[in-house]
């Protein structure tokens, strides 16, 4: 059986996972590329610059409890500068995170 088309859209448009971990439930923390917009230069935070540009970085996200990790109570993206610390803080996570796998529908 194929999936449904929606179903289908959905997993061609999900991003491409680049780091995985897991937690103490057993559920994963995918790290993936992620294209946003900012208004921080290249050198990174906390150089503001006059405008916004688009940029290639990073996010994370808990697929048992769902949180999505943040660099700061108002940003949820890390810049092409932060791989290194958008991999500690989901790395961190999972080692905390007690969230199981989601139930398959």
């Amino acid at each position: 059986m194929s999936p449904e088309p929606a179903a289908a859209e959905e997993l061609a448009s999900a991003p491409a996972v680049r780091m995985q971990f897991v937690t103490q439930g057993g559920a994963d923390v995918n790290l993936y590329d992620h294209t946003f917009e900012t208004r921080y230069l290249p050198r990174g935070r906390p150089d503001v610059g006059h405008g916004f540009r688009t940029v290639d970085g990073y996010r994370w996200k808990c697929m048992g409890c769902e949180l999505v990790g943040k660099v700061s109570i108002f940003d949820e993206n890390y810049l092409p500068n932060e791989l290194d610390k958008a991999r500690t803080d989901a790395n961190d996570h999972a080692a905390n995170c007690r969230s199981k796998p989601k139930p398959s529908s």
